[in-house]
């Protein structure tokens, strides 16, 4: 009786925290995160991303040159950064001229990770970069009082498809948009080597491209509705006026119905320097994304554009549908009815 009190709720406990929690464990990603107060026409968050490569090699010169050796560069720029300013301009060009939104962003600040590691048979070659920032002119016409502020989301597919260089004081000058970047800068003499056996363009994927971020519509990401407000955002942007406390939601990235199944990219290249092979492979990962609204939010799509009209009330336009649950709560719920079945049987099973 005792057992059955008190072990098997928790082992029940444990089994839908697992079912629930595991498809949510992501290795790394390209990360988009941000608050949008239309109130104050602003916005705050950070676009994270991170590639990895692997080298699998036998004896030659890679080996020789990676085995047991790690170098690690790490940094944090501001705007104050030589470099940085001129990324912030490339990002607002793009939004310009690429997604014609009339967005910019205001400042960003810049954190950088790279490493390349190597063993006896292999070396793996690790580049992060995050960019947090504050965005503003997203709303384009109206207000959250009165009939609701058209505030524009194309800004989210945000994509730089070139060098993004960053001169520090200690590292001096690198591009933090590639896995090449960082190679050249941590081991030019690998660089050359993946150069001249004609692979370094597997290394040379953008890291900050958000363009997946726009191919699937708005209405096709996870919707919910929360009261639970947005102050400390708010407060990071010196917010003190009218900032309701509901947040509207949109989220990309669990596999779904409406998404498909999000999978990695693997990138494999055949490596040959001078009488020995290699084998590189390079990860891209797929894109995830939590948009929160201050206040009440609907979706409008105008001549291929998407934009969502923001209100301090509750308009009635608002919907958050149960088909808008990614498959991982279907998954839940099966799993749930799983194991409740699994303990039905056993209860059976022991009276008999």
């Amino acid at each position: 009786m005792i057992w059955n009190v008190l072990i098997m709720p928790k082992i029940f406990t444990v089994v839908l925290l697992s079912i629930l929690l595991l498809p949510l464990t992501k290795a790394f990603a390209i990360d988009l995160n941000v608050t949008i107060f239309a109130q104050e026409d602003k916005g705050i968050g950070h676009l994270e991303a991170q590639h990895v490569a692997n080298i699998a090699y036998n004896e030659g010169p890679i080996k020789s040159l990676l085995e047991n050796k790690e170098k690690v560069i790490k940094f944090e720029a501001n705007m104050d950064t030589p470099g940085v300013k001129e990324i912030m301009d490339k990002m607002n060009s793009n939004l310009i001229q690429q997604l014609n939104s009339p967005a910019q962003f205001e400042s960003i600040n810049i954190s950088y990770e790279g490493k390349i590691a190597g063993d006896d048979r292999s070396a793996r070659i690790d580049a992060k970069v995050s960019v947090e920032f504050i965005i503003k002119d997203i709303v384009v016409s109206g207000d959250t009082m009165g009939d609701g502020a058209l505030t524009d989301l194309n800004w989210r597919g945000i994509s730089l498809n070139e060098p993004l260089i960053v001169n520090t004081a200690e590292y001096g000058e690198i591009d933090i948009n590639s896995l090449k970047g960082l190679i050249e800068k941590l081991e030019p003499e690998l660089a050359q080597m993946l150069q001249n056996a004609g692979v370094d363009d597997a290394l040379s994927h953008s890291l900050l491209d958000g363009s997946d971020f726009k191919k699937l519509p708005l209405s096709n990401w996870a919707t919910s509705f929360e009261a639970s407000g947005a102050s400390a955002d708010a407060k990071r942007l010196g917010l003190t006026g009218n900032i309701p406390a509901v947040l509207t939601t949109y989220a990309k990235g669990e596999s779904s119905f409406r998404e498909g199944i999000l999978k990695e990219i693997h990138i494999e290249k055949d490596i040959k320097v001078d009488n020995s092979e290699a084998k590189l492979k390079v990860t891209i990962p797929p894109a995830y994304s939590t948009i929160k609204i201050a206040g009440y939010a609907s979706l409008e799509s105008r001549d291929s554009n998407e934009y969502v009209l923001v209100t301090d009330y509750a308009t009635g336009k608002q919907i958050y549908q149960s088909q808008n649950l990614p498959i991982m709560v279907f998954a839940g719920f099966a799993g749930i009815a799983a194991v409740i079945a699994g303990i039905v049987i056993w209860k059976v099973n022991k009276k008999k």
